[in-house]
C-alpha cells in the first residue's frame, strides 16, 4: 500500500492506501511510527491532490495518545501539529503567520488540520494538553490584516474546535477561562468590525450555547443577545446590505435556539 500511495498517480488508488493505513491505526493496539511518517510526508507533499493530503491529516488524527508509549512513539497528533507549524507558523512556534488564502489547497489544509486535531483523544477520551494549547494559540494569535481574503469561515472553525476541547476536558477550568476570554474578545471585535454575514457573531453565540448545555457557562447575557439581535434585524443597515441582512437572520435563529 505504501508503493501504491507513492507511485500510483490515480487518486482513488491513493485514497485506498490511506484508508488502509487509517483502518490499521484505528484497530491496532500499537501505534506505528512508520505509518505516521508515511502519512506526514503525504500531507506535506504538494504534488498530491489536496483531498488526499487532507485524508492523510485525518488519518494522523486517529492515533490515540497513550500515557506511556512502549516504542517511544512520537507521531500521530505530534506529526499533525508539525505539518501545520511547518506550513503556517513561525519557525518552532505555535504562532501562525499572517493568513494567506491565495493558495486554495493550503487554505483547505489550514482550515482542516484544526478539525482533525480536535478528533485526537487520549486513553480517557480527553483532548491531550499539548493539542488543546496549540489550538488555543492558533485562535489567539490569528492574524488576517494582510490577507486579501476574508477569514470568517476559518475563524468559526477555530472557535468551534477550542470549544469542543473545553467540553471534552471539562475539569480544566483554566483552559475554559481562556476559551471564554477568546469568545468574548471575538464577540467584541465583531461589534466593531462585522464579518461576512456576521458569521463570527453567530459562532460565538452557538459557542456559548454549547458551553451552557455542557454546564460550563452561565448565559447571563441572554436578554442582551436577544435585544441586540432584534435591533439588528429591524435596523436600516442590515436590511439594505444583503450580507448583513442574511447574517442577522441567521443570528436571530441562533438566538431563538438559546431561548429554547
Amino acid at each position: 500500500f505504501t508503493s501504491q500511495l507513492q507511485q500510483d498517480s490515480d487518486v482513488e488508488a491513493q485514497l485506498e492506501s490511506i484508508r488502509y493505513f487509517e483502518d490499521v491505526i484505528i484497530h491496532s493496539s500499537n501505534n506505528s511510527q512508520v505509518y505516521s511518517s508515511i502519512l506526514t510526508r503525504t500531507a506535506m507533499d504538494d504534488r498530491y491532490f489536496y483531498g488526499i493530503r487532507l485524508e492523510a491529516c485525518s488519518a494522523l488524527g486517529r492515533y490515540i495518545v497513550k500515557d506511556s508509549e512502549p516504542n517511544n512513539f512520537s507521531g500521530g497528533s505530534v506529526h499533525l501539529i508539525k505539518v501545520f507549524q511547518n506550513l503556517f507558523c513561525y519557525q518552532d512556534s505555535n504562532v501562525p503567520l499572517n493568513n494567506d488564502f491565495t493558495n486554495f489547497q493550503n487554505y483547505f489544509l489550514q482550515k482542516g488540520i484544526p478539525q482533525y486535531l480536535n478528533l485526537v483523544k487520549n486513553e480517557r477520551n480527553e483532548t491531550p494538553e499539548f493539542v488543546k494549547k496549540f489550538l488555543l494559540d492558533v485562535l489567539t494569535y490569528n492574524e488576517n490584516s494582510d490577507n486579501p481574503y476574508d477569514d470568517s469561515y476559518y475563524l468559526c472553525t477555530l472557535i468551534d474546535v477550542v470549544v469542543s476541547c473545553a467540553i471534552s476536558n471539562s475539569g480544566d477550568k483554566k483552559y475554559l477561562e481562556k476559551v471564554i476570554e477568546q469568545i468574548h474578545r471575538y464577540d467584541n471585535l465583531e461589534k466593531w468590525t462585522p464579518t461576512y454575514q456576521l458569521l463570527v457573531r453567530k459562532a460565538t453565540i452557538l459557542a456559548k450555547l454549547r458551553l451552557t448545555m455542557a454546564g460550563l457557562y452561565d448565559l447571563h447575557d441572554l436578554s442582551e443577545i436577544a435585544s441586540e439581535t432584534l435591533e439588528e434585524e429591524f435596523s436600516s443597515n442590515t436590511s439594505v446590505v444583503p450580507r448583513l441582512r442574511e447574517g442577522s437572520q441567521d443570528i436571530t435563529l441562533a438566538s431563538f435556539e438559546l431561548l429554547l
